[in-house]
């Protein structure tokens, strides 16, 4: 398996922009757990702030697909040659979501062969006409709703491949999040890789930090990746997060997103907890759809990857 070196494409977020997202409500059909899992947290973030610059946490991307020879298969032994590795899931041994993952709904959310970024599986949601609840998985790690899931990470990487089928129609807002869940379903912090109008967001709920709003949430970091590009319809690209806790009571934390290699959005000096002493603990891939889908019409996952360091995309 071979990774693109690393790109430190500088695209920090220039642009001013409005929080678009509407509240939202949780999914509907919970099958692993008693959560309020999806949907969630209706972005509030309000204009954007420049990104400062700052080293570490770059990442190689690529994309699949598209004619060509396969992809390979990436999770194969994936312990022993990724040591940094806490997931590798291209849902190729196990189909059954509520195996593996924590939360789970299944609503028009499961794992298909129709499109694949590699080997014969990869995840689909099938929208129906009107669809708001979608569904999610949720894969938890330390100290997660009061309960031990192994260590925390103060620095964690999440990547992902994605689709929108050819001819999509309109955006959801939802992608993924990392968050931090309390005992009972306390959302107590969160990093969203969102869309609004189509372009790829950061739009964080954090509460208890020094630098949120009034509504505790930071502004809306707007990136430059955009979906109503025709070319980032159809084709499988792939998405990578970086979130640094800050140190408690410091504003030493950070966030940088990437789309095909590039950096596209990149916050550092962010007080993510303020001065409490709570972890990251959940990473989610959600599918929810604020409005709506305007048509029957699918979306794709695969190859979902979550470390410690750097993960970049298969070359």
């Amino acid at each position: 398996m071979h990774y693109r070196p690393a790109l430190r494409n500088a695209l920090l977020v220039a642009s001013l922009a409005t929080a678009s997202c509407t509240s939202d409500e949780p999914g509907s059909t919970t099958t692993s757990s008693t959560s309020s899992g999806g949907g969630g947290d209706g972005g509030q973030g309000g204009t954007t702030s420049s990104g400062t610059g700052g080293g570490g946490g770059s990442t190689s991307s690529g994309t699949g697909g598209g004619g060509g020879a396969p992809n390979p298969v990436e999770c194969d032994g994936w312990q022993t040659q990724h040591p940094d590795w806490l997931w590798c899931d291209d849902f190729e041994q196990q189909q059954d979501l509520t195996q593996n993952y924590q939360d789970t709904s299944l609503n028009g959310f499961s794992v298909t062969s129709n499109d694949t970024f590699s080997g014969a599986h990869a995840i689909e949601q099938l929208y129906t006409q009107g669809q708001v609840d979608a569904g999610w998985i949720s894969w938890f790690y330390a100290d997660a709703l009061g309960n031990d899931y192994g260590p925390s990470h103060s620095e964690i990487y999440v990547r992902w491949y994605h689709k929108f089928e050819a001819g999509f129609d309109g955006f959801p807002p939802k992608m993924a999040r990392l968050r931090s869940l309390g005992p009972g379903w306390d959302k107590r912090f969160a990093v969203h890789y969102w869309i609004a109008d189509g372009k790829i967001v950061a739009d964080v709920h954090v509460p208890f930090s020094s630098q949120a709003n009034s509504s505790g949430w930071l502004p809306v970091a707007v990136s430059d990746f955009d979906y109503h590009e025709p070319a980032n319809v159809g084709r499988w690209i792939c998405h990578e997060m970086y979130v640094k806790t800050n140190t408690s009571g410091q504003t030493d934390g950070a966030y940088r997103f990437w789309a095909d290699g590039q950096m596209i959005i990149e916050r550092t000096d962010v007080d993510l907890r303020g001065s409490t002493s709570f972890e990251f603990n959940e990473v989610m891939l959600d599918t929810y759809w604020n409005g709506g889908s305007p048509v029957e019409q699918s979306r794709y996952y695969d190859n979902l990857v979550i470390a410690t360091s750097p993960i970049g995309c298969v070359d």
